[in-house]
């Protein structure tokens, strides 16, 4: 099955225009509570660094947390994603929907994240038993290759499973991984083909914070100092520092607000495309959260 890129692209970009409020401002406001809110996760200090236990307990807790928040979080981005789709008209509100079934969404990230590691891991054995028996150059860069692209396309498989969720969300998690998994049989190339689609802005994307990388690491003078212990340390100070962090994210936000919520929309109609020509269930017309 082939699904016409373009033209689900162009649906996405119609989608996106229609939506109220305005697309940039619904994700201006996910950043914010994304973005944002590690922005202040790096004021603590990090776990590593030497600190009192009780705040080395209370950084690690911190940053658990936020991983979880920012599941809920990108959940309810992607409802409202299948919403502007499906020119439903979300309102902000869709980006805290997810709050509503927290727990199914933590228990699918983690039957992903176990599935996909458990994939990994026996991929893993074999390419270190390959290595082994053929020990040279070329067998390393085919062995590691082909672990990444394995890996990808293992990921690939559960890429449905937030929209499946949102449309029977009473279904739970594991149906929602499931069904994810046969959604996607003999589509993830398809897939994958739409989001390389986007690696143009992606890459423009890694050239803007690279140029505000460079001109801090510049302004240190770590690249005019010899390869040193101590240089590396304060190469992975700028690199790892809050006005990089700051001037990265800021740098590249007009082309955030638009890339993010155009590949997102774009997959959600890549789901409900496919949902179409072969659906898996039948669906209400808005996800019932």
């Amino acid at each position: 099955m082939q699904i016409d890129r373009k033209g689900l692209k162009r649906q996405a970009r119609e989608a996106m225009f229609l939506t109220r409020p305005r697309f940039w401002a619904v994700c201006l406001m996910y950043l914010l509570l994304t973005t944002g809110v590690d922005g202040l996760l790096h004021l603590f200090p990090s776990v590593q660094e030497p600190q009192p236990e009780a705040l080395r307990f209370f950084s690690f807790f911190c940053s658990i947390l936020y991983i979880l928040y920012s599941l809920v979080i990108q959940f309810g981005f992607n409802l409202w994603s299948l919403w502007s789709w499906r020119k439903l008209n979300p309102g902000m509100g869709s980006l805290i929907q997810g709050f509503s079934i927290t727990g199914r969404i933590i228990l699918m990230e983690l039957l992903i994240f176990l599935r996909v590691l458990g994939w990994i891991i026996l991929l893993t054995v074999c390419v270190t038993v390959m290595i082994v028996f053929v020990p040279s150059t070329g067998s390393y860069v085919f062995g590691f290759a082909l672990l990444y692209a394995a890996a990808f396309a293992i990921m690939l498989r559960y890429a449905m499973a937030p929209y499946l969720l949102a449309d029977a969300p009473d279904d739970g998690a594991a149906a929602a991984v499931r069904r994810s998994v046969e959604m996607m049989r003999g589509r993830k190339w398809e897939l994958f083909k739409l989001q390389f689609s986007f690696i143009g802005w992606y890459i423009l994307q890694i050239l803007l914070s690279g140029i505000v990388l460079a001109v801090l690491l510049i302004r240190s003078g770590v690249l005019n100092t010899p390869l040193t212990p101590d240089s590396l340390l304060t190469y992975q100070a700028v690199i790892n520092g809050l006005s990089a962090f700051f001037l990265t994210n800021l740098i590249s936000l007009p082309l955030a607000v638009w890339i993010i919520p155009y590949t997102s929309v774009a997959q959600a109609g890549f789901y409900d495309t496919v949902r179409q020509q072969e659906p898996v269930y039948d669906h209400e017309e808005m996800p019932p959260l």
